[in-house]
């Protein structure tokens, strides 16, 4: 089961490097990747990735995406994209949102094994709750709206 990390980015190359600099080396150990995907066209956001690249961290990919891009159409590239990828999983989120806890990513790659279509995260002040959902009728009914929020789904890619 693999899973990665997109997230959408565009002009704050500060937010980036705070995730990259709490994040990269906890998600290179649990084997997840983060996917970048960067509208700036002010920043430093693609050479700060590429400094991290150049450090070995194998599991970060920097995607250009045009700054006149709607941010909705952002988002559906983005999973079209990793339709042509090996990922299992996608898990888009914010550039500023910041995990800090091997526990919590792990506890997220153990529900992932069970392989549902949709997970929905509520992961405040160490209390975790996912919400695995086995169909697309329970996704209408407990997820249709949670999934307009950044970070709060996981989605597997073959069936998104």
């Amino acid at each position: 089961m693999k899973l990665c990390i997109c997230m959408p980015t565009c002009n704050r190359s500060k937010c980036i490097a705070r995730v990259l600099s709490t994040e990269i080396e906890m998600l290179k150990k649990l084997n997840i990747d983060i996917r970048i995907y960067d509208s700036s066209n002010e920043d430093d956001t693609k050479s700060l990735v590429l400094e991290y690249q150049n450090k070995g961290y194998e599991n970060l990919f920097y995607e250009q995406i045009d700054y006149a891009v709607h941010p909705n159409r952002k988002a559906y590239q983005i999973f079209r994209d990793a339709e042509l990828t090996e990922y299992d999983y996608i898990w888009l989120l914010h550039d500023h949102t910041v995990c800090m806890e091997t526990a919590a990513l792990s506890y997220i790659l153990y529900a992932l094994e069970k392989e549902y279509d949709f997970y929905l995260l509520n992961m405040q002040s160490n209390s975790y709750r996912i919400t695995q959902i086995q169909n697309l009728d329970e996704f209408l009914v407990l997820g249709a709206w949670p999934l307009n929020s950044f970070g709060a789904s996981i989605v597997k890619v073959k069936t998104f």
